[in-house]
């Protein structure tokens, strides 16, 4: 039909972690901790469609605490 179709989201995803550093220093954040360190954090998606064509966009930032 010729319209534009756009659609919108918010989402949530949350994670904990456990890595080693390559100079070998071990780094544990858990849920929690991330969650108690989080300075802000957004994530959302957007969607444009019209007749065959479709845009797509999905955009996420966090900002921890480097002290956790």
């Amino acid at each position: 039909d010729g319209q534009w179709r756009v659609g919108a989201e918010i989402y949530l995803w949350g994670a904990d972690t456990e890595i080693t550093t390559a100079a070998g220093q071990d780094v544990d954040a858990s849920f929690n901790d991330v969650i108690d360190n989080l300075e802000m954090a957004f994530m959302g998606a957007l969607v444009a469609r019209k007749d065959s064509w479709s845009w797509f966009g999905d955009v996420m930032y966090v900002g921890i605490d480097g002290s956790c």
